[in-house]
């Protein structure tokens, strides 16, 4: 998936208004604790990821981000969910990840895949004093599906 960095950042570039550098990219997709998963297009070039991290019994959601013209095809609500059956089944109890509030279409998004917000992180953003929402969804028993 490190091969893809390049790929997923040209997404990013996109969809952020502060876009890591590929080089972040990369640490994050060669992290051994990563949940990452990619959607291709027609042509097997990815047009959606999401990038994430299981810590113990936790599931973080650091980045989904859907290529402009693949949005509002449920790609996004797939890798929300191949991520979280994964955290399932290697026994994570609750998955959190941050949003900015000024992001309706994403917390939309993750309302409709059962989060919630449980804590607003005021004006958290330096570059346009935006709000951050923590939001979570309780997703296992704690149990290890094999």
């Amino acid at each position: 998936m490190v091969a893809d960095a390049g790929r997923i950042c040209s997404i990013e570039h996109e969809s952020s208004s502060v876009p890591r550098l590929l080089t972040a990219c990369e640490t994050e997709l060669s992290d051994e604790h990563g949940a990452n998963f990619v959607a291709l297009d027609e042509s097997g070039m990815v047009c959606a990821y999401i990038i994430s991290v299981i810590v113990l019994d936790e599931l973080h959601i650091h980045t989904l981000a859907t290529q402009q013209r693949f949005r509002r095809q449920s790609i996004a609500t797939r890798l929300i969910d191949r991520v979280i059956d994964l955290a399932m089944r290697k026994g994570v109890l609750k998955a959190f990840l941050e949003v900015r509030s000024k992001n309706g279409a994403a917390i939309g998004l993750y309302e409709k895949s059962g989060f919630s917000t449980q804590l607003i992180r005021k004006k958290y953003y330096s570059d346009d004093g935006d709000d951050a929402l923590i939001m979570t969804k309780n997703i296992g028993l704690g149990l290890k599906i094999p």
